[in-house]
């Protein structure tokens, strides 16, 4: 089955809008209930969600939380790929 473009639009707005809800979402809870931490940094501070296939990663810091990168589950993620400056 072959998707028309408006479909597949729908999709990604879709996605979209679920990667921002659901990590806004996460984001407003207190540090100890962010996530898990991401087992290629091995870093306390560094957590990360699932939504759908997207991994959001963020940097705990004080009372600021900070997205990283948004990566594709089936792309292996390399400590290099995250920069905490």
């Amino acid at each position: 089955m072959s998707l028309t473009t408006c479909q597949i639009q729908s999709t990604l707005k879709k996605v979209a809008a679920d990667i921002v809800n659901k990590t806004n979402a996460t984001l407003s809870l207190p540090h100890d209930a962010l996530g898990k931490k991401v087992p290629e940094l091995e870093l306390d501070d560094v957590r990360e969600i699932h939504i759908h296939a997207w991994r959001v990663i963020y940097h705990l810091q004080a009372n600021n939380k900070f997205v990283l990168t948004i990566f594709h589950k089936r792309r292996n993620l390399k400590p290099d790929d995250i920069k905490l400056d």
